[in-house]
């Protein structure tokens, strides 16, 4: 699995769109959208961070849209 799939496939496993994920995460959504469509890629320790922050706190947790 490429690196785009990989941050589409975490924002897809809490249920929530681009615009939604960007807030709730406090990633821009113009930084999210070149990291899911691959022009961009994060440094290996976003992604990990990622990985990590929507296990601990899922979008409930902060907020963010059913």
């Amino acid at each position: 699995m490429d690196t785009a799939q990989h941050i589409r496939n975490i924002r897809e496993s809490v249920g929530l769109t681009q615009e939604e994920f960007s807030k709730a995460y406090e990633i821009s959504l113009e930084t999210l959208k070149a990291w899911e469509d691959g022009p961009q890629q994060p440094p290996i320790y976003i992604l990990k961070m990622l990985d990590l922050y929507v296990k601990i706190y899922p979008p409930e947790k902060l907020g963010a849209p059913d």
